[in-house]
């Protein structure tokens, strides 16, 4: 029996067609993972007088994961190319460079992914799910995702020899910051994707289920900024106003660069705070379409 670890290896990969399992070949470490099946049994009750039952039959064999990975690139302007996958399949499309929400089914990629644990090997496949950016300052900058997928049932393997990335992880540092042109100081924040995962099912499938995919979204960004005069800047009343303005978030480790941008960041509540005896506010932005669509931000990696 081996010791439980905290940190992990997963492997990554883009399916050509929605639910059709490959080989992952893009790996990278991730943090506090866990990879198991749902619960999907159809209970049968008794023919007979009795509270209880009988055979239950599995339902759709699906698996979920979570994990929280570290923002890092490669040395150059560019992501890991197991985060580039992960944030493809969390509700988004990458265009040169630029990662944007998308709504239509087609428009959204699922992977096969495959995680060891214990000299066993789990998997999914047909996955799609959502993310999240964490960071407090001076930290790493995370990305959690929670994904769902076709359950591939675990087989006896050891984990292979990773090759990890030498490229230090991003870090809350030398961010630059502002919502609806105010640079406000924050320690933390977390840009939630809100991405409603759903299964697209057919009965003519082996499962009953094809893939997952998104089925609706609601980002949101959180964060703590210090408190101040309304002269400076009036949270509430710009929430009360139901006011939509620019969010930017510039993330840089001198090489690769992040930039969030957000053209209708609406404050959705206020609540005032204490950070080691600092006033802060508790804030939180729904991150709102415009006409054009699909978008409700924008991820450009340069």
């Amino acid at each position: 029996m081996t010791m439980l670890s905290r940190v992990g290896v997963v492997r990554a990969k883009l399916e050509a067609e929605a639910g059709t399992a490959v080989v992952p070949d893009a790996e990278c470490r991730v943090y506090d993972p866990t990879m198991e099946a749902d619960d999907t049994a159809i209970d049968r009750p008794a023919e007979w007088p009795s509270a209880g039952t009988i055979a239950s039959v599995p339902g759709a064999q699906t698996g979920t994961f979570s994990g929280r990975f570290e923002l890092c690139g490669t040395g150059a302007a560019a992501l890991d190319p197991c985060l580039v996958i992960l944030l493809q399949i969390c509700g988004s499309d990458l265009n040169a460079a630029v990662y944007a929400p998308a709504s239509a089914i087609a428009d959204q990629s699922t992977a096969t992914l495959h995680f060891w644990e214990q000299g066993k090997r789990k998997g999914l496949s047909g996955a799609h799910g959502s993310c999240k950016f964490t960071a407090d300052a001076g930290g790493i900058i995370y990305v959690e995702v929670e994904l769902q997928g076709n359950w591939i049932a675990p087989v006896d393997e050891a984990q292979p020899a990773h090759t990890a990335n030498a490229t230090l992880p991003m870090m809350a540092k030398n961010c630059t910051f502002t919502t609806q042109t105010f640079a406000a100081k924050v320690s933390s924040f977390t840009w939630d994707w809100g991405v409603q995962v759903a299964a697209r099912q057919d009965i003519a499938a082996a499962t009953g289920v094809l893939h997952f995919c998104g089925t609706g979204r609601k980002p949101t960004f959180t964060c703590d900024p210090e408190a101040g005069l309304v002269a400076t800047h009036d949270w509430d009343g710009i929430r009360l106003a139901s006011t939509e303005g620019a969010l930017s978030l510039v993330m840089t480790d001198g090489t690769l660069t992040l930039t969030l941008a957000v053209d209708q960041c609406q404050y959705r509540t206020i609540s005032d705070g204490d950070r080691e005896g600092l006033r802060i506010h508790n804030v939180t932005a729904q991150l709102n379409v415009t006409d054009a669509g699909d978008d409700d931000w924008t991820l450009t990696v340069s």
